[in-house]
């Protein structure tokens, strides 16, 4: 494994001239970090620094959080400066791994076959009563590892994340503040058997989490922190992917629909089609409404689903184009993103399910077979998006307020996943 640093790519040419470009990346990534960071705020401005200034060989302090991005690709990971996309580290790798974020807006989880480990993306804000202090130093892979077998979801919510061990059944909870300490305290629950599962760790201790074998699993439990059951459904088939919406209620894909926790009891919201089959789920805990992938085998009409999981009802929206389910995404002001096939980005307003703007960012592409094969994806930060186009080696930054391509700079690997820490 080796961590070299690169020279900033050359960006092909934006869609507005560089200055202009530049101009509005910088604002909009200041709205980002407005509506997603609060410890930087500084009611003394004599508490933050005017400029960098070195706190030691390699932590430097900074003026205001900064985000960082990891990419993966075939062979390694990049760490990149979220939003020029210069890079900062090119790290390799033995295996091909998944990226998730690890909770904390600094670390991310890299998931292969021997376990899970954290990569120190290097950005990360310190409170301080009413201010706070933020830092950057060189991105580095960390001793903090988890070894499993067949590693699985990586699921943050609050201040818990869940690590599942598809192999042996078992899911270990951190806090990610506690990972920069090299040494963070964990909590495994061993289930009832080894499957494809995910666990997420509300705000009140309730460990909410599937179960099944590795031939079926149509269960979701419920259980306080002190392990005793509190709910249980039986009614998800096949059940996969999650996401948290408004008021911490939970939603997981079924084959027929989606299954929703929430106020201590779990709804079922049947899909208008029982043929359907639901595996991924986006929301924003801004929302109480989640966007949903909608698959018929068979059947070659592009739909998603938007869940109100208040009021239990599921809204299917056609597509003008398929896609993938990397292309999905949901903003924090609640409205649905879809990369589709034919290279539009398309809003979707989560209340009424229209379609209303489309911003064509990538080329046309066909999706996959391979699930693992790079294809498009979204990432959702604040105010912007970043997209990836694996096809051209570039990553593309959208204005989520004026929903339009702010910036398209090349990287000098193929990116696969994306992930965006708050620094």
């Amino acid at each position: 494994m080796t961590n070299t640093a690169h020279s900033p790519t050359p960006a092909p040419p934006f869609r507005r001239t560089a200055r202009r470009a530049a101009v509005a990346r910088t604002a909009a990534l200041g709205a980002a970090l407005a509506l997603t960071l609060t410890a930087c705020a500084t009611a003394d401005p004599a508490a933050a620094p005017a400029a960098e200034e070195v706190v030691d060989s390699d932590v430097r302090e900074v003026g205001s959080p900064d985000p960082r991005a990891v990419i993966s690709y075939d062979g390694g990971v990049l760490v990149v400066d979220a939003g020029s996309l210069e890079v900062l580290a090119d790290i390799s790798l033995d295996e091909p791994v998944r990226i998730a974020p690890a909770g904390d807006g600094r670390h991310v989880a890299l998931n292969d076959a021997s376990g899970i480990r954290m990569l120190d993306t290097g950005t990360w804000t310190e409170s301080h009563d009413d201010h706070g202090h933020s830092y950057v130093s060189d991105p580095a892979m960390t001793e903090v590892a988890f070894p499993m077998s067949e590693p699985g979801h990586v699921v943050p919510h609050g201040d818990r994340t869940a690590l599942f061990s598809d192999g042996d059944g078992t899911v270990t909870v951190l806090d990610p503040q506690d990972i920069a300490d090299g040494d963070p305290e964990t909590e495994v629950v061993t289930l009832p058997a080894a499957h494809h599962g995910v666990a997420v760790v509300l705000e009140d201790g309730t460990l909410v989490v599937t179960e099944g074998t590795e031939e079926e699993r149509t269960t979701v439990v419920a259980q306080s922190a002190d392990g005793a059951e509190l709910a249980r459904t039986d009614e998800c088939p096949r059940v996969h992917g999650e996401t948290a919406a408004a008021d911490e209620h939970l939603v997981f894909g079924c084959a027929g629909g989606v299954v929703v926790y929430g106020d201590g009891a779990f709804t079922t919201v049947a899909a208008p089609d029982a043929a359907a089959s639901i595996g991924t789920a986006r929301g924003t805990e801004q929302s109480p409404i989640v966007l949903t992938n909608y698959a018929i085998e068979g059947d070659d009409t592009a739909r998603v689903a938007l869940v109100d999981t208040v009021a239990g009802t599921m809204r299917l929206v056609e597509l003008p184009a398929a896609y993938a389910s990397t292309g999905l995404a949901m903003t924090d002001a609640g409205t649905g993103l879809v990369v589709g096939t034919d290279g539009v980005l398309r809003a979707i307003d989560a209340e009424t399910g229209a379609i209303t703007s489309e911003t064509p960012v990538v080329a046309e592409w066909e999706v996959p077979e391979d699930y693992t094969e790079p294809r498009p994806s979204v990432t959702v930060l604040g105010g912007l998006a970043w997209i990836t186009e694996p096809a051209t080696d570039t990553v593309h930054i959208v204005d989520l307020d004026e929903l339009a391509v702010i910036d398209s700079i090349g990287v000098p690997q193929t990116p696969n996943q994306l992930v965006v820490v708050s620094g």
